[in-house]
Protein backbone atom coordinates (compact mmCIF):
# COMPACT_ATOMS: atom_id res chain seq x y z
CA UNK A 1 0.00 0.00 0.00
CA UNK A 2 1.39 3.51 -1.07
CA UNK A 3 1.82 5.35 2.12
CA UNK A 4 2.65 9.27 1.88
CA UNK A 5 2.78 11.28 4.97
CA UNK A 6 3.48 14.57 3.33
CA UNK A 7 1.52 16.79 1.48
CA UNK A 8 0.48 20.59 0.42
CA UNK A 9 -1.99 23.12 0.36
CA UNK A 10 -2.45 24.77 -2.64
CA UNK A 11 -3.78 28.66 -3.59
CA UNK A 12 -7.48 27.96 -4.90
CA UNK A 13 -6.58 31.09 -6.66
CA UNK A 14 -3.39 30.47 -8.79
CA UNK A 15 -3.09 26.63 -7.73
CA UNK A 16 0.66 27.28 -6.56
CA UNK A 17 1.66 25.48 -3.53
CA UNK A 18 1.06 27.58 -0.32
CA UNK A 19 2.37 25.39 2.60
CA UNK A 20 3.52 21.98 3.30
CA UNK A 21 1.57 19.30 5.41
CA UNK A 22 2.94 16.32 7.56
CA UNK A 23 0.45 14.07 9.26
CA UNK A 24 2.00 13.83 12.68
CA UNK A 25 -0.33 10.76 12.89
CA UNK A 26 1.47 8.58 10.24
CA UNK A 27 -1.79 6.46 9.52
CA UNK A 28 -3.59 6.45 6.28
CA UNK A 29 -2.54 8.29 3.18
CA UNK A 30 -3.21 12.30 2.89
CA UNK A 31 -3.90 13.57 -0.41
CA UNK A 32 -0.58 15.40 -2.39
CA UNK A 33 -2.61 18.31 -2.49
CA UNK A 34 -5.12 20.16 -0.90
CA UNK A 35 -7.35 23.50 -0.73
CA UNK A 36 -5.86 25.83 1.57
CA UNK A 37 -8.33 28.08 3.45
CA UNK A 38 -7.27 31.62 2.04
CA UNK A 39 -5.80 32.70 -1.51
CA UNK A 40 -1.79 32.66 -1.14
CA UNK A 41 0.61 36.58 -0.29
CA UNK A 42 0.71 36.70 -4.50
CA UNK A 43 -3.16 36.45 -4.54
CA UNK A 44 -4.33 38.72 -2.41
CA UNK A 45 -1.65 41.12 -3.50
CA UNK A 46 -3.22 40.98 -6.73
CA UNK A 47 -6.78 40.94 -5.29
CA UNK A 48 -6.46 44.15 -3.29
CA UNK A 49 -5.34 45.56 -6.53
CA UNK A 50 -8.38 44.75 -8.37
CA UNK A 51 -10.57 45.92 -5.35
CA UNK A 52 -9.35 49.76 -6.39
CA UNK A 53 -10.49 48.91 -9.86
CA UNK A 54 -13.95 47.90 -8.94
CA UNK A 55 -15.83 45.32 -7.01
CA UNK A 56 -14.32 41.56 -7.00
CA UNK A 57 -16.84 38.93 -7.91
CA UNK A 58 -15.46 35.44 -5.62
CA UNK A 59 -17.81 32.89 -8.02
CA UNK A 60 -17.95 29.70 -5.87
CA UNK A 61 -19.52 26.77 -7.07
CA UNK A 62 -23.22 26.28 -6.18
CA UNK A 63 -22.53 23.25 -3.99
CA UNK A 64 -20.78 25.39 -0.98
CA UNK A 65 -24.27 27.00 -1.16
CA UNK A 66 -26.48 23.38 -0.59
CA UNK A 67 -26.94 21.37 2.18
CA UNK A 68 -25.87 23.48 5.30
CA UNK A 69 -22.44 23.97 3.61
CA UNK A 70 -21.93 27.19 5.17
CA UNK A 71 -21.70 25.48 8.21
CA UNK A 72 -18.03 23.72 7.15
CA UNK A 73 -16.06 26.86 6.75
CA UNK A 74 -14.01 28.14 4.10
CA UNK A 75 -15.77 29.12 1.08
CA UNK A 76 -11.88 29.15 -0.70
CA UNK A 77 -11.62 25.01 -1.38
CA UNK A 78 -15.18 26.00 -3.37
CA UNK A 79 -13.53 28.48 -5.68
CA UNK A 80 -14.59 28.79 -9.33
CA UNK A 81 -12.96 31.59 -10.45
CA UNK A 82 -12.84 35.36 -9.81
CA UNK A 83 -14.13 38.32 -11.96
CA UNK A 84 -14.21 42.39 -11.25
CA UNK A 85 -17.18 44.72 -11.93
CA UNK A 86 -17.28 48.20 -11.59
CA UNK A 87 -18.83 49.57 -8.71
CA UNK A 88 -21.80 51.15 -10.50
CA UNK A 89 -22.61 47.67 -12.09
CA UNK A 90 -22.50 46.08 -8.58
CA UNK A 91 -24.91 48.75 -7.70
CA UNK A 92 -27.46 47.97 -10.02
CA UNK A 93 -27.13 44.09 -9.97
CA UNK A 94 -27.06 43.96 -6.00
CA UNK A 95 -28.98 46.03 -4.23
CA UNK A 96 -28.89 46.62 -0.59
CA UNK A 97 -25.71 44.37 -0.33
CA UNK A 98 -23.23 46.49 1.49
CA UNK A 99 -19.53 47.30 -1.09
CA UNK A 100 -17.79 48.48 1.52
CA UNK A 101 -15.32 45.30 1.60
CA UNK A 102 -14.96 45.56 -2.56
CA UNK A 103 -15.32 42.22 -2.26
CA UNK A 104 -18.14 39.34 -2.31
CA UNK A 105 -18.78 35.71 -2.96
CA UNK A 106 -21.30 34.83 -5.78
CA UNK A 107 -22.59 31.17 -6.78
CA UNK A 108 -21.56 30.10 -9.98
CA UNK A 109 -25.32 29.41 -11.08
CA UNK A 110 -25.60 33.45 -10.06
CA UNK A 111 -22.46 34.42 -12.35
CA UNK A 112 -23.85 32.71 -15.04
CA UNK A 113 -27.08 34.60 -15.39
CA UNK A 114 -24.50 38.01 -15.11
CA UNK A 115 -23.33 36.73 -18.13
CA UNK A 116 -19.90 36.28 -16.14
CA UNK A 117 -18.85 33.09 -17.07
CA UNK A 118 -18.60 33.67 -20.64
CA UNK A 119 -15.70 36.56 -19.58
CA UNK A 120 -13.98 33.77 -17.86
CA UNK A 121 -13.97 31.20 -20.50
CA UNK A 122 -12.66 33.38 -22.60
CA UNK A 123 -9.53 34.62 -20.34
CA UNK A 124 -9.03 31.08 -19.92
CA UNK A 125 -8.79 29.84 -23.47
CA UNK A 126 -6.51 33.19 -24.18
CA UNK A 127 -3.86 31.56 -21.60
Amino acid sequence: MDKSHVGMTVCMVCGEGVDILLDKQLRDRIPSRIAAMEPCDKCKSDIEGYKEKGIVLFVIKDTFFEDNALEEGSPWPHFHSLAVITEEAANRMFKDVDLTKRAMFVPYSIAVNMGLTSAIKRKNEKE
